[in-house]
């Protein structure tokens, strides 16, 4: 990937240096990482994922809190407690504690591989945009990383998001059909 941007790089560095051949080159400069975090297409995916793991994660935060409620109680109440009633206790505490920390577990893996999921369709839908508005606008080359400075001229970043945002709205058309 970094060679790909440093051959990128060079070709415009050089098409650039010969000015009759600079006129003819037009490139554009996209901020990715804003894309992805802007686009419509994430906003929504962010929703997704919340509105799929909110329950799950707020179910766990009481299991959390019912082990901590226990792990109160034994400090205490630890002195009138029989024998009998702290082993009990500690066996739930234990039972509990276990049973919170494999469920986080399973949380944040199920979490992660569905952004990992989520992440991937979004760049791809952005990579499609991009590439038909390079297509459309016959751009020659379109930089994503690695440049230290793109001037307001080469930044096509609004342009695509305008265009995930129509995308957006086609997509939701058809999901309502």
């Amino acid at each position: 990937m970094k060679l790909i941007m440093k051959i990128s790089i060079f070709i415009v560095a050089i098409t650039v240096g010969n000015s009759a051949i600079a006129q003819d080159i037009k490139v554009g400069f996209i901020n990715l990482p804003v894309l992805i975090e802007a686009s419509p297409q994430a906003k929504s995916a962010t929703k997704k994922l919340q509105m799929k793991f909110t329950p799950r994660q707020k179910s766990i935060a009481i299991e959390a809190e019912r082990y901590n409620s226990l792990v109160k109680k034994l400090e205490k109440d630890a002195l009138i407690l029989s024998n009998e009633q702290q082993v009990e206790i500690k066996a739930e505490i234990l039972k509990l504690e276990r049973k919170v920390k494999r469920d986080e577990q399973e949380f944040r893996e199920e979490l992660n591989v569905q952004k990992n999921i989520e992440f991937k369709k979004t760049r791809d839908v952005i990579l499609k945009v991009i590439e038909k508005l390079a297509i459309d606008e016959k751009y020659d080359l379109i930089i994503t990383e690695g440049a230290i400075y793109a001037s307001k001229k080469v930044n096509i970043s609004q342009q695509v998001l305008d265009l995930l945002e129509i995308e957006n709205k086609k997509s939701a058309l058809v999901k309502q059909k």
